[in-house]
């Protein structure tokens, strides 16, 4: 009977590493949120926050505790997977455009979506020298 109070008194020790990919692999949603959204013209703060939520959860989960240091580590991964999402939902837009400038003959060539992930640097480095002018 004491074995069983024992096992019940000693603390879940927190797997931080687990907790970041839980935090991680479960934040892609509101990233997939935000992507879908982007497809149809919208931008919606929504996205952010089912992002921040999936995190913490996913860190819980993987961590196999909940912790102040968990809930840290979960916003700091789903805004960095936020980025991700924006940076490649702006990679898509470049590829839209060109394929739909292609077919329209304004241009005569069309790039890959690898492509346009490579370009996204070269437009905003496009549009800041546009605004310094």
């Amino acid at each position: 009977m004491n074995n069983s109070i024992d096992n019940q008194n000693t603390e879940v020790s927190e797997n931080v590493l687990a907790g970041i990919v839980g935090a991680f692999l479960f934040s892609l949603v509101g990233a997939a949120v935000y992507f879908i959204l982007n497809l149809f013209g919208y931008i919606a703060s929504i996205s952010g926050l089912i992002g921040a939520v999936c995190a913490v959860k996913g860190y819980a989960v993987f961590a196999k505790k909940e912790s102040k240091k968990g809930i840290i580590i979960a916003a700091v991964v789903s805004i960095l997977v936020m980025v991700i999402a924006w940076y490649l939902s702006f990679s898509y837009d470049i590829f839209a455009a060109y394929k739909e400038w292609f077919e329209l003959g304004e241009i005569d060539f069309t790039l890959t979506f690898v492509e346009s992930v490579k370009a996204v640097p070269l437009f905003l480095e496009e549009k800041k020298k546009k605004k310094t002018a």
